[in-house]
């Protein structure tokens, strides 16, 4: 377990060599985008949250598929399109989203909107 929370770091650096790292929590940085920690190979648990993420279009590639948490709640999604790129986290099963701009838009606070399926839909583990 390493825990790099609350460091002001603002970019994930130097994690690359850790391969047998399995939890990593790295919230409330001031990381705005995704870094490559894809050599992580046993890499279970992320945690993102509290950031300034707006964007997930590099999960596929820079994300250990192996993933199995991976909390993103309080950054800056704004489109809930995003989620589609975790499709290839075929281990996923914990995905949190809470608090960002996505979830709290006018149209989705209408009671009718449930957007848990569209996030199962992309993916199937959780």
């Amino acid at each position: 377990f390493l825990n790099l929370s609350v460091n002001n770091i603002k970019s994930i650096q130097n994690l690359q060599f850790s391969h047998a790292l399995v939890h990593l929590d790295l919230s409330r940085n001031n990381i705005s985008c995704l870094s490559d920690i894809s050599a992580l190979v046993k890499l279970k648990t992320l945690h993102l949250n509290g950031n300034k993420i707006s964007t997930l279009n590099r999960a596929s590639s820079y994300l250990p598929p192996c993933i199995c948490t991976l909390s993103l709640a309080d950054n800056c999604i704004a489109d809930l399109n995003e989620i589609s790129y975790l499709v290839k986290l075929h281990c996923l099963e914990q995905l949190t989203i809470s608090g960002n701009p996505c979830l709290s838009s006018e149209e989705l606070s209408l009671p009718a909107f449930d957007y848990r399926p569209f996030i199962i839909n992309w993916c199937l583990g959780l």
